[in-house]
């Protein structure tokens, strides 16, 4: 999937309203996902749950350690205490990735089905993000520490990010 981004180099600009899907370590196949609400911060990952950590602090760190980011900055339908409670909630329901076959899109992928009502037949990001797009949820995309203005998504399927999940855990 090739993203053009609507800016030159890192063209984030901060924004405490804002609603973002966002992708870590973007080169990498299977990138890292988590969304960001306002300050809040919300990730799945075999280390632990992030359920509304500061997103300030996880950006400072992402950045000193330079991963590439892409933020989809995305329509807000719901009123923001609404969106805080979905969020919180299918995040909360979950335990640290141990390789049973949930991945860091679960939690994503069923916030964003109860904000947008429609239901999602994803397995990966491009599948999510091209629902999102054809649904016309995504209102522009950012990045951090990119050299492009274009971006491409490598390919890959469900069952490389389960060998990502089951190599962290040894």
């Amino acid at each position: 999937m090739i993203i053009k981004l609507d800016f030159s180099h890192d063209g984030y600009k901060r924004d405490n309203l804002a609603f973002y899907l966002l992708l870590i370590n973007v080169n990498q196949v299977a990138p890292h996902l988590a969304l960001v609400l306002g300050n809040n911060y919300f990730s799945l990952s075999v280390k632990g749950i992030s359920n509304a950590v500061s997103f300030d602090s996880k950006l400072e760190s992402m950045k000193r350690k330079k991963l590439p980011l892409v933020l989809f900055k995305l329509q807000k339908n719901v009123p923001e205490d609404g969106l805080f409670r979905i969020i919180t909630y299918h995040f909360s329901k979950l335990s640290p990735l141990k390789g049973d076959g949930i991945t860091c899109l679960h939690p994503i992928k069923a916030s964003l089905e109860e904000i947008y009502k429609f239901e999602s037949g994803a397995e990966v990001v491009a599948d999510l993000l091209l629902e999102l797009e054809k649904l016309s949820i995504i209102d522009s995309v950012e990045s951090i520490n990119l050299k492009e203005d274009i971006f491409t998504l490598k390919p890959y399927q469900l069952e490389d990010v389960q060998r990502q999940i089951a190599q962290k855990l040894i």
